[in-house]
């Protein structure tokens, strides 16, 4: 579909955002989730320290960007 419309289906930020050069030290992994235009930004960063940091990057170098934190505990039996 992009070729029909590329202004609703390339998502200029949220690439700019999964490039992002001082970003790529912080990530294990990230992916862009939805459509129609900049969609959500999955990240994951290995602990606590890397997801505030990558949350106070976000908010300096895309500040119209929400950042909603989640945290994942593994339990080993």
């Amino acid at each position: 579909m992009a070729p029909a419309c590329p202004s609703q289906l390339t998502a200029p930020v949220l690439h700019s955002l999964l490039t992002h050069v001082p970003l790529q030290p912080l990530l294990l992994g990230a992916k862009g989730v939805g459509s129609q235009g900049d969609g959500t930004a999955q990240l994951l960063v290995i602990d606590a320290a890397a997801q505030r940091a990558a949350i106070e990057l976000i908010r300096r170098d895309f500040p119209l960007m929400t950042c909603l934190p989640l945290s994942l505990k593994a339990t080993l039996k």
